[in-house]
């Protein structure tokens, strides 16, 4: 509710006080609209327009301001929702095309950097051991990480833990978290939170897959988030098991031409006839 006393001061705190004085100025006095954004992250439409009394004499400036943040909200959601589809539909073209694992890995994990709004991203595989995850690939972590870099399986990591549950692990804060120990990376790197999921079969995983940020303005992971970070992990395990498969046709078709490379060395075989 708008009270008298608030009238001055609304103007001032928006900084629309100008805009308004120029408007009442202006020859032609068609309605104007602009959009305008409150602390706390409110979105409004600020509309101008003239002000006439009962003789048709304009006599002041009418400014009325709507609230339209749900609607920008659920508008952004949907761009957002959209552009993941689109990343999963390529990520997908990619794995039943010609490039390679690493070069799928690494488009993933740029794929969502941009569409997840985050600045850390990571593919670990777990290692033959299974007591250890390597940092297959990533953007965002210091030099010398990808590749190099091992987190503990269990719960000695947010990765580690991933793997002990059959859906996805988030973290809105790292500072309350008390499910597992954040790996060294993780703290080396001052991150805040994160979400996490599994690639490959809970039975038989391959690795995780994971997104990371130290702000927390980009930490509110949704629902449709998780679920793109969910269809990821599936078109990478969808390229291992390509990958792997291929690998055994090629053992097998290698195997065929040995055998008979090998028959054929031996030559025919004498069959004695009996007398």
């Amino acid at each position: 509710k708008l009270r008298p006393e608030d009238i001055e001061k609304i103007v001032t705190t928006w900084k629309a006080k100008k805009d308004i004085e120029k408007y009442a100025h202006m020859a032609d006095l068609s309605e104007i609209e602009a959009d305008v954004e409150r602390e706390g992250g409110r979105h409004l439409i600020r509309r101008l327009r003239p002000y006439r009394t009962s003789e048709n004499r304009i006599d002041g400036v009418v400014v009325t301001y709507t609230d339209v943040t749900n609607l920008r909200e659920a508008t952004e959601s949907a761009k957002r929702r959209e552009a993941q589809q689109a990343s999963v539909a390529e990520l997908g073209r990619m794995a039943l095309g010609e490039a390679s694992l690493d070069e799928l890995l690494t488009r993933s994990v740029e794929e969502l950097g941009w569409n997840m709004n985050v600045r850390y991203a990571k593919v670990l595989q777990l290692m033959p051991d299974r007591g250890w995850l390597l940092v297959r690939t990533g953007i965002g972590w210091a030099s010398g990480t990808v590749g190099r870099t091992r987190v503990e399986t269990g719960v000695g990591s947010q990765a580690g833990y991933t793997l002990l549950h059959a859906h996805p692990i988030v973290v809105e804060d790292f500072a309350t978290e008390k499910r597992f120990t954040p790996a060294r990376i993780l703290r080396e790197h001052r991150i805040r939170c994160g979400a996490s999921v599994t690639i490959g079969p809970t039975s038989a995983p391959w690795g995780v897959l994971g997104v990371h940020e130290t702000e927390t303005g980009r930490c509110g992971f949704t629902v449709d988030d998780v679920n793109y970070l969910l269809s990821v992990a599936n078109v990478i395990w969808l390229a291992i098991s390509r990958e792997r498969e291929m690998s055994r046709m090629q053992d097998e078709t290698r195997r065929l031409r040995h055998g008979r490379r090998g028959g054929a060395r031996r030559g025919p075989s004498l069959i004695k006839r009996p007398v």
